[in-house]
């Protein structure tokens, strides 16, 4: 009879510098609420001290950890610093909480760069491997190690005791030296009017608040330190791998090509007669004419969603094709790479008549953020369809080109200054004469940006007098929508940005008009 003895399972151990690594998380998970979420609404000065604290932090921990900085790495950290500064520069647009997620996912892909724990060295289609490996795996599979290094800490005896002997003694004190405070604030009033300037700066009632917040960030301190903890010590880092993805990708290669082909060619077919029979109505707007009886917002929003609709869902047959069309010897089907190109081509000149409703639109009433983000969906889904087009005529590694163009587009958006851009060119055509009327009340809702083209509006005396003084509202109306702004209450150095100073009545309603044509006349 033979000893069989179950492998023990080996506890990880936590050093010096994980120690402080958790420690500056819990701080960082508190940040998160106190300075992004709930102080600056997700925007500010805040959630950009946020982003630049933890990733100085985790490089200081890498660097400690014999881990440099490399090509790949330098890069996915110039795309986090970049798409922190719109935080600082602007004030809160609406779709702000994109950004947010994107700069968590971008951090998350700095970390296994730098690390080089990425699934595939070079940037492919594997990146949506290293978003899940990253997201879930990587992280919540460490997601409790920032507990272990209290539970490591306290399992060696002698640092174990130094806590528990530190913590009690905290305890002891609280009750002792409130009693002598209270004595002291009794027996002169200069010291308590001293501890009251202290209690007042503390902000006592913020306690709770602090308290609820540090709670909250705890999660969020035990995801980041699993990530950077897991990356830096390769753990649960190689659960997916180039071999096994591939080796599940030709498990999904399995379905009959009738199963594939016939549901594509009549889709290609419909497509066809959609074509012809719409034919005169759909491309009309690509000479800037108008269907009769339409006007130009019926026949914009005509369709134009439902358009946008079916070019996503194209996209995601493309996918299932590629994923599940059964292939022989790995090559990807003559029959459905011609198939597939032709519904590529088809789904390009949907999204082509799509943008051409929509810019004939914007020739007639002007820009909106809803115009501005749609068409601007509409460009990344053409981009990737040509992409793609160029894929089925010649093959070559079409992932790095659709997430290179994806991820710049998507920085250029949020640094482009979006809302100062739609006052802007509303207000010049409006001015030139090419729009017949500005919707002030819609610029009163945008950010702090759109204020100086509404100061213009007010002070132009050649402009109708009815749309001068709806400026004039628009400028009260807008004080009002942002009144955290003009609040001493909200008023912290976390919810500050760059535009709201420039543009914030303090600063900037004396010289409105100056400030105005210096931003719209073109230098000589």
């Amino acid at each position: 009879m033979t000893d069989q003895t179950m492998p023990l399972r080996v506890r990880p151990t936590y050093g010096k510098s994980d120690a402080v690594l958790a420690a500056f998380m819990l701080v960082i998970g508190f940040l998160f609420w106190e300075w992004g979420v709930f102080g600056g609404d997700g925007s500010g000065a805040g959630t950009f001290l946020f982003f630049i604290i933890a990733v100085l932090s985790s490089i200081l921990y890498l660097t400690h950890k014999g881990l440099r900085q490399n090509a790949h790495s330098l890069t996915a950290l110039a795309v986090v610093l970049l798409g922190a500064l719109p935080f600082i520069l602007y004030d809160s647009i609406a779709i702000n909480i994109f950004l947010l997620f994107f700069e968590f996912v971008a951090c998350l892909f700095w970390i296994a760069y730098s690390c080089g724990t990425t699934v595939s060295k070079k940037l492919s289609g594997f990146v949506i491997s290293d978003w899940f490996n990253q997201n879930f795996i990587v992280s919540f599979g460490n997601f409790g190690g920032l507990f272990g290094n209290v539970l490591s800490a306290l399992r060696d005896r002698k640092r174990g005791k130094a806590v528990l002997a530190g913590v009690l003694g905290v305890i002891i004190a609280i009750p002792v030296i409130a009693g002598i405070l209270a004595l002291l604030i009794s027996a002169d009033n200069s010291f308590a009017d001293f501890t009251k300037s202290i209690t007042d700066t503390i902000n006592l009632a913020r306690i709770g608040n602090y308290i609820f917040e540090f709670v909250l960030g705890i999660p969020v301190a035990c995801y980041i330190f699993g990530a950077v903890y897991g990356n830096a010590h390769r753990k649960h880092t190689a659960h997916i791998t180039t071999e096994n993805t591939a080796r599940l990708l030709g498990r999904a290669h399995a379905l009959p090509p009738a199963s594939v082909y016939t549901p594509i060619l009549l889709l290609e077919i419909i497509y066809m007669i959609f074509f012809i029979v719409m034919s005169g109505y759909l491309f009309s707007a690509f000479g800037g004419d108008l269907p009769d009886s339409y006007s130009y917002a019926e026949y914009a929003r005509k369709g134009f969603f439902e358009l946008c609709g079916v070019s996503a869902i194209n996209l995601a047959v493309l996918a299932f094709a590629y994923l599940f069309a059964k292939r022989g010897a790995g090559e990807y089907p003559k029959t459905l790479r011609i198939l597939t190109a032709i519904l590529s081509v088809m789904t390009a000149l949907l999204i082509a008549t799509a943008m051409s409703k929509m810019l004939l639109y914007i020739g007639a009433y002007g820009l909106s953020q809803l115009r501005v983000y749609t068409f601007w969906f509409m460009v990344v889904l053409m981009l990737v369809f040509i992409t793609l087009i160029i894929w089925h005529i010649r093959p070559f590694n079409a992932g790095r080109p659709i997430v290179t163009v994806a991820v710049v587009l998507f920085l250029a958006l949020f640094l482009a200054n979006t809302d100062g851009i739609i006052a802007k060119y509303n207000v010049e055509q409006y001015e030139h004469g090419v729009l017949p009327t500005v919707d002030t009340q819609m610029l009163a809702q945008l950010s702090d940006a759109a204020l100086p083209y509404l100061y213009e509006l007010k002070e132009n005396e050649e402009v109708d007098p009815t749309v001068r003084a709806d400026a004039e509202t628009a400028i009260k109306d807008h004080a009002d929508y942002n009144r955290g702004m003009f609040s001493d209450e909200t008023d912290r150095f976390y919810s500050w940005n760059l535009q709201s100073y420039i543009y914030s009545g303090k600063m900037f309603a004396s010289s409105c008009l100056s400030t105005a044509e210096r931003l719209t006349t073109p230098t000589t």
